[in-house]
């Protein structure tokens, strides 16, 4: 995110569940966000649907723009 960004912070949260690994990842919203031309959240969703998880993206209520997946690892904690 911060590649993207000119924001200096990124908070990042790694929780393991019952089968699965859940991921949230945001930083400050600095500006507009633009084209990158890669795959970015189109090409994470899709890796992410593929597998079994699932995908959000977006701006939060708090100025920050927030990307979150939860991931199947196929078995129990």
């Amino acid at each position: 995110m911060l590649r993207h960004s000119t924001a200096k912070e990124v908070s990042v949260m790694i929780r393991y569940a019952d089968g699965a690994v859940e991921v949230a990842v945001s930083n400050p919203v600095t500006g507009v966000p633009g084209e990158s031309g890669g795959s970015g959240i189109a090409g994470m969703r899709q890796r992410a649907l593929d597998v079994g998880g699932t995908f959000a993206a977006g701006f939060t209520g708090d100025g920050r723009f927030e990307v979150r997946a939860t991931l199947p690892t196929g078995g129990t904690r």
